[in-house]
């Protein structure tokens, strides 16, 4: 349980959730807004699953020999993302994905 204190009214808010995400808070009581102690900036959160699949590009940048299965390649891992996007996928069906992905540059 997650808890603010209003600076403007003193009154106490509480929440399961963190709202990490948010870095003003919008009091319930009296709607001022705050800064949110909890706030994260991008640079501190962990990577997403997504991201780490968009840093794969570099990998077909730098392997210029698979050229040929490059382009097929990136249309498979834009399937990929996309389900991720729509949490489509487990993260154990993203792994099997991508191996299988992988596969295709043997």
């Amino acid at each position: 349980m997650i808890s603010w204190q209003c600076p403007h009214c003193g009154k106490k808010m509480h929440s399961a959730w963190d709202d990490r995400e948010n870095e003003l808070i919008v009091c319930i009581h009296c709607a001022g807004t705050f800064v949110n102690p909890f706030y994260r900036e991008e640079k501190d959160k962990p990577k997403s699953l997504r991201d780490e699949i968009l840093e794969g590009e570099e990998i077909k940048k730098i392997c210029g020999l698979w050229a040929d299965k490059a382009e097929e390649i990136s249309d498979k891992l834009d399937v990929v993302i996309s389900d991720v996007d729509n949490d489509l996928l487990s993260r154990d069906q993203v792994v099997e994905r991508l191996i299988k992905i992988s596969e295709m540059l043997y």
